[in-house]
């Protein structure tokens, strides 16, 4: 049975790690995700990337930014707002998840 751990509360999400197998659990809007942390790194690494290459150019509110996640077909719609707050999730996380590792 998983025993969650909170990493990371934030706007629109949060993120949680299972004591017991290692599992991270990404919630943001709609959309929950379970993925260890060699996929969690690879999210982060693509929402990074999407957030470096659309920084300016959106309508902030707009729901236009496409993102190819590095889960096998599984692609996610945000507006840059909604991009900026799940990559600045996904970066507090990470930093948490760096300095608290898994007891497994």
């Amino acid at each position: 049975m998983c025993a969650y751990e909170i990493i990371v509360k934030g706007e629109g999400g949060f993120v949680v790690r299972c004591q017991d197998c290692g599992a991270i659990n990404v919630v943001f809007g709609n959309t929950a995700m379970s993925v260890y942390k060699p996929e969690f790194l690879d999210l982060q690494e693509c929402i990074r990337e999407k957030m470096q290459k659309h920084r300016s150019g959106y309508r902030p509110q707009v729901r236009e930014i496409y993102v190819d996640t590095p889960l096998p077909g599984y692609k996610m719609l945000f507006s840059f707002e909604e991009l900026q707050a799940f990559s600045w999730l996904l970066i507090k996380a990470k930093l948490i998840l760096d300095v608290r590792p898994s007891v497994n």
